[in-house]
């Protein structure tokens, strides 16, 4: 019989992420003590840090309307 594959809510991934982050856990002691796989939650940990990164940016552009990214600090 073939295993039914499990799906998260997007806020429990987040809180497994937070966990790690927050408590100095290891990506191994969460995942076994949350009966997940490793390399599951060490890709929800890269996909955090992805859109952390992308709101930044994002958010960096929008103040910043037709600056460079160096925006007014840049030595010219």
């Amino acid at each position: 019989m073939k295993r039914k594959r499990r799906t998260f809510d997007p806020s429990f991934k987040l809180e497994i992420v937070n966990t790690i982050k927050n408590q100095g856990l290891s990506v191994s002691q969460v995942a076994k003590d949350m009966n997940l796989t490793e390399s599951t939650v060490r890709r929800w940990v890269q996909q955090v840090g992805e859109e952390l990164v992308g709101s930044i940016w994002l958010w960096c552009s929008m103040c910043l309307p037709g600056e460079s990214w160096a925006g007014p600090w840049r030595q010219t």
